[in-house]
């Protein structure tokens, strides 16, 4: 199954932002955002019974992906996933 031209056009939009370098343990958790944000469309083109995946689909799949990435900044906020950092910036941060 394959994108008809809006949803290619919507897709040549979105791309750059999905793809965007993140930092930290926020980085590794929204790795590859691109690669499930297509399949969640595919999944919604699949569950509309749709020969094709439209613009409708791409933005559910888009939508569910932000909502993912507000998920990992609200509980992992700006953790790096290095647990010596964290120790080191949380005693700093504690006093001298």
């Amino acid at each position: 199954m394959g994108a008809n031209a809006a949803a290619r056009e919507l897709w040549a939009d979105e791309y750059g932002r999905i793809t965007k370098g993140r930092d930290g343990l926020r980085g590794a958790l929204c790795g590859r955002a691109e690669a499930h944000v297509l399949r969640l469309s595919l999944i919604y083109a699949l569950l509309d019974s749709s020969d094709a995946i439209r613009p409708e689909h791409l933005q559910a799949a888009l939508a569910f992906w932000d909502y993912c990435e507000q998920s990992i900044e609200h509980i992992f906020g700006g953790a790096s996933g290095d647990a010596d950092r964290e120790r080191i910036l949380g005693a700093l941060g504690s006093g001298p």
